[in-house]
């Protein structure tokens, strides 16, 4: 949308319409020229900001919840699991890496862990149902009641230098090793 002013009157004015590129859990990043979407299940989706013209659409290395974060010519997609797809800012698709906040073995262990907890304190569903639609298969309903539990990744910012990333469980910082002077 374009903002237009003529004399009093405000109104706004389509330029683009995205038709493939959405978000779900994550709001848009707009940074150096491009529109980042990013969808729940980790599809990013990167649009010319002028044109609104498709880039690409690549699959990160994990779910994606958070709203990405734009710093120097990176874009860090913070995934549910602890995993962070770091690709650089422009029309291409460039992964650049991937870092865990855990190892593989740790997280499945943290995950078992807050499992068994929700597992004593969540309500039972009842066998069968679905959230308010029909009946769904017990493995699906599993899925569904752990989905957020434990160590998701909900939210990161940058802060003075350093990522501060939200969990389920515990604040995290991310920054390089402080010197003493």
């Amino acid at each position: 949308m374009r903002l237009t002013v003529k004399g009093d009157k405000i109104s706004f004015e389509p330029v683009w319409d995205g038709k493939k590129a959405i978000c779900q859990h994550a709001s848009p990043l707009v940074y150096q020229g491009h529109a980042y979407f990013v969808t729940k299940s980790g599809l990013v989706h990167c649009v010319d900001l002028k044109t609104g013209e498709e880039r690409y659409a690549e699959r990160l290395d994990n779910q994606c919840w958070a709203t990405p974060v734009g710093a120097g010519d990176h874009i860090y997609f913070f995934g549910k699991d602890g995993v962070t797809t770091v690709i650089k800012t422009g029309p291409d698709f460039e992964k650049v890496a991937a870092n865990r906040f855990w190892s593989a073995a740790d997280f499945a262990k943290r995950r078992d862990d807050a499992k068994a907890k929700a597992a004593a304190t969540l309500p039972t569903p009842k066998e069968g149902k679905g959230p308010g639609g029909p009946p769904l298969p017990k493995e699906e309903l599993e899925a569904a009641r752990y989905s957020a539990v434990g160590d998701v990744v909900y939210g990161a910012a940058a802060v003075d230098g350093a990522f501060v990333v939200r969990t389920g469980n515990e604040l995290v910082c991310v920054r390089a090793p402080i010197t003493e002077k």
